[in-house]
Formats: C-alpha cells, structure tokens, sequence
C-alpha cells in the first residue's frame, strides 16, 4: 500500500531526463532475444502503489534491459514495437544485421 507492490521485486531504477528507447534482453527457449519501447509510450503512475505496466508478458528467469537514445531510432524501428505484447526478434536473426550493429554500439 502507498508505494509497495507486494507482487514485484524492485531490481534496478534508472532515471531519464529525456524520452529514450528502452531495449529489453530476454532468453526464450535458448535463444536471446530482443524488443524496445519509446519511452513515452510508457505512461507514468500518480499513484505508487499500483502496479506499473507490463512491457514482458511471459516470465523468463532473467531479463535485462539499456537505455538507449532516441536518435538511433530510424536506425532500428524494425525492433521498436508498439505494443507491449509483442514477443522480441532474436539476436542470431540475420534479417536485423543492421540493426544489431547498431545496437551492438552500445556495449549490448
């Protein structure tokens, strides 16, 4: 209540400043994989204690996520999705070569 959700385990916050892109690292089924958001499609809550919005919708045992900047983002609007539903491309996909090296700039 008032700022604890007794569901969820707080790992890591980070501030931004700034719209940015946010790139989430994920493993399914032995292969890594990868999606992002524009930040300001997340929406802030007035209220601490409620839960924040789901951007992964299956569990996975490890997760990790780069703020990266907005600029690159013409760069790799291939893996910007809209919607939080969306499952990631993997990273061995010859299809995004471009994209991974883009992304692969910032130490990812």
């Amino acid at each position: 209540m008032n700022g604890l959700n007794r569901s969820g385990e707080l790992l890591q916050i980070e501030a931004i400043d700034t719209e940015k892109i946010i790139g989430i690292y994920f493993n399914e089924n032995g292969r890594k994989k990868f999606k992002a958001h524009l930040t300001e499609n997340i929406s802030t809550r007035e209220q601490l204690h409620l839960q924040g919005y789901k951007v992964i919708y299956n569990d996975f045992e490890k997760i990790e996520y780069k703020v990266l900047p907005l600029e690159i983002h013409d760069d790799i609007n291939r893996l910007v999705f809209q919607s939080f539903t969306a499952n990631g491309k993997p990273m061995d996909n010859n299809y995004y070569e471009s994209e991974w090296q883009v992304i692969g700039k910032f130490n990812i």
